[in-house]
């Protein structure tokens, strides 16, 4: 197995919330490989609830850049002055 490492990085859009990078990597490959990186500023929660009988709850939510339906864990970034434990609750209500 080949070590994959970084050759280069380019930024290509930066703002508050999130920042694209695009990076090229040598992964063994006879040519480089470019992988689009978003790094988002902030932290943010996943929530994963679980009844008695073991089923878990999952949310149908649209993703504009995939142009289609997925489903996910409730999910979202803390806003500024608000508790992990309040950006979970918003993400679930």
């Amino acid at each position: 197995m080949s070590v994959v490492y970084m050759l280069k990085k380019r930024d290509v859009y930066e703002s508050k919330r999130l920042n694209v990078q695009e990076h090229t990597v040598n992964a063994g490959a006879a040519t480089p490989l470019i992988y689009p990186v978003i790094e988002y500023a902030g932290d943010s929660v996943s929530v994963c609830i679980q009844n008695s009988v073991g089923d878990v709850l999952i949310c149908k939510e649209h993703k504009y850049a995939l142009g289609r339906t997925v489903l996910a864990l409730p999910s979202g970034q803390i806003n500024e002055g608000e508790t992990p434990f309040d950006a979970a609750q918003r993400e679930v209500l």
